[in-house]
């Protein structure tokens, strides 16, 4: 499936709250061009930012989006 296309699901899971749909597309994608991995990579970090401040009832603080980023590392298909 072309890039584009991918990257067009991705952003679609993510507006609609899907983000076990939006990681699963992710961490099954081959690598993604330079230009678009940075979008993507903004997208699951604040996707797991936004599951724990759900989990916890509250806003994250710099500590905890470090602990978040530690424990949902980026996939390869996002990472050089």
């Amino acid at each position: 499936m072309h890039e584009a296309v991918v990257a067009a699901r991705v952003l679609t899971k993510f507006q609609m709250g899907n983000f076990n749909e939006m990681y699963a597309i992710l961490e099954s994608s081959r690598r993604f061009s330079d230009q678009i991995q940075p979008m993507l990579q903004k997208m699951w970090m604040e996707a797991h930012y936004i599951e724990t401040e759900q989990i916890q009832g509250s806003q994250l603080g710099p500590v905890d989006k470090y602990r978040v980023g530690k424990k949902h590392p980026l996939p390869p298909a996002i990472w050089k």
